[in-house]
């Protein structure tokens, strides 16, 4: 190496040259192939290196498969910076105490793995010391695991990027674990983040929108595939460079007040649940931020559709199961040793009605990809009605009632409950919420119980209530009935009829500014044929 010459090496490529082609997976089951060229290696490699502030003298122990493109970020902190490389093998990283090992055989200051991959390594007892940079990416970092990441004092750095736009686009420190939601951080240098509306145009801090990736790290497409290029790689209007693109990542994220973009989930991840858009990850992330909750994955299932939780719980660890492998399909085991009832008190503090699972299972770990990532695929299959409360009698007319009507309008629902054939009643433990049971049902309840008994019973009462034999011991014994409305009768028509709320509110802002009123007229344009009678 002495005799070999020290300056920079002659290569005949250019910038704008191609540099590699990796692909990733496609919605449609049919792999893309990005295309990066040196400009956007290179403009990367510098970003990162100065973001990171690795040097000569630190180690990167490295995870990466050489067919991801996170190899490129390892190799460029690392032998780009004058530090050194170590590498763990596929078969040493499924070893969760392995990790621990070579990490202080090598000395490692710098370690990048997906949280999933971060959890089985803490699993084994190890937790990074005050002298390792631990570095995530790939998945949505939740404040449990960012927190017993830092338990010893190591510095987290936090990381987001779609291959196309090379690597790693978003990063930054991430040591503020106690404020909710960890930010995936700020643009790398050259790189420009928006945060856009359908119509790609910015929306307000704080407000959601897609994330649009521009600047020097942008991919050249995907190869052979103009159409698909054409829709996700767009004209940058809001750069003032000749040809400059932008890439619409599909991401959901917000613009922080400290200047850092907070990740919400996938676009295209969203579902429905009674007409309202779930996001799921943010559930998953109220789930996570749970004590005792180590992972989390939601899915929506049935049609109607409704939410499944699967979690995974810090004491996995049982006689029956053993230290979970990671490369092993996931065990099923009983969610009652979970506090559910305070899991989902927990959830109702923070998300909306509507977006708290309706089923809850308890697993041994999450599936993972090769890549580390969370393989929605392998979630093994949960009977729902397994889930259920041991069936027992309802006892006394009141439980018998409630049970009644519960069977009655989640059937007429078209199966958003978890009854069968085999049990197609309601038991006096079953949960209202775990049924299947929502507000619009609740309403339609709390109508039917008053009618049958005379009280009024509050909504809020039938969400409080853990299961029917409890919801029945409040109204029999008078602690859940709240205040009734007057009866509703026939008003008399000889008189002045008074204003509703909404009229009265009108007259108010006609009074007040008589042009306002033209706000609720409604103009339109109706063509008759033939003749018409007036």
């Amino acid at each position: 190496l002495d005799a070999q010459d020290a300056g920079p090496l002659e290569a005949p490529v250019t910038a704008s040259d191609l540099a590699y082609i990796i692909y990733t997976s496609g919605s449609t089951g049919r792999p893309k192939g990005v295309g990066v060229d040196h400009g956007a290696l290179g403009a990367f490699a510098e970003a990162i290196i100065a973001d990171t502030g690795m040097g000569p003298g630190e180690t990167v122990l490295s995870a990466a498969a050489p067919i991801f493109d996170a190899i490129f970020m390892d190799l460029a902190v690392s032998l780009g910076s004058g530090a050194r490389l170590a590498r763990l093998s596929a078969r040493e990283l499924a070893e969760p105490g392995y990790v621990a090992q070579a990490a202080t055989a090598h000395g490692a200051s710098y370690m990048d793995l997906t949280p999933s991959v971060w959890r089985a390594a803490l699993a084994s007892g190890w937790v990074p010391g005050a002298a390792m940079r631990v570095v995530t990416g790939g998945e949505a970092l939740d404040a449990g695991l960012a927190g017993a990441l830092t338990a010893n004092g190591a510095r987290l750095y936090n990381s987001y990027g779609p291959t196309e736009a090379t690597v790693v686009a978003v990063a930054g420190d991430a040591q503020d674990t106690d404020q909710g939601a960890i930010p995936i951080g700020c643009p790398l240098a050259g790189t420009r983040a928006y945060v856009l509306d359908a119509r790609l145009a910015p929306v307000p801090l704080g407000v959601a929108g897609e994330l649009v990736l521009g600047g020097a790290q942008v991919a050249r497409g995907y190869l052979g595939r103009p159409g698909l290029t054409a829709g996700a790689f767009v004209a940058d209007p809001y750069s003032d460079a000749p040809g400059a693109r932008m890439y619409r990542t599909g991401d959901l994220v917000r613009w922080r007040r400290d200047g850092r973009l907070e990740f919400l989930g996938r676009i295209d991840a969203q579902v429905k649940i009674r007409g309202m858009r779930v996001e799921l990850g943010e559930i998953e992330a109220a789930l996570g931020a749970q004590p005792g909750i180590t992972g989390a994955a939601v899915v929506a299932q049935g049609q109607p559709a409704r939410l499944l939780a699967y979690l995974v719980a810090e004491d996995t660890d049982t006689p029956e199961t053993g230290t979970p492998d990671a490369g092993a399909a996931p065990q099923v085991l009983d969610p009652e040793t979970l506090d559910l009832a305070g899991l989902r008190a927990a959830l109702a503090a923070r998300l909306p009605e509507h977006m708290i699972p309706q089923g809850f299972a308890r697993l041994t770990h999450l599936p993972l990809t090769p890549s580390g990532k969370l393989d929605r695929k392998a979630l093994p299959e949960v009977d729902a009605s397994a889930a259920r409360a041991e069936y027992a009698e309802p006892q006394g007319p009141t439980e018998a009632l409630i049970a009644q009507e519960i069977t009655a309008m989640l059937q007429a629902e078209g199966g958003s409950t978890d009854l069968d054939t085999e049990r197609d009643h309601t038991g006096r433990n079953d949960s209202i919420i775990a049924l299947g049971g929502h507000s619009l049902l609740a309403v339609r309840l709390a109508a039917r119980i008053e009618e049958a008994t005379g009280q009024h019973l509050p909504l809020r009462a039938i969400f409080e209530t853990p299961d029917i034999a409890s919801l029945a011991a409040a109204i029999d014994h008078g602690t859940a009935t709240g205040t009734a409305l007057p009866p509703l009768t026939k008003a008399d028509r000889s008189k002045t009829l008074p204003l509703s709320f909404a009229q009265e509110r009108l007259w108010f802002v006609d009074r007040f500014d008589p042009a306002a009123s033209r706000a609720y007229r409604i103009d339109g344009a109706l063509e008759l044929n033939g003749a018409l009678d007036v």
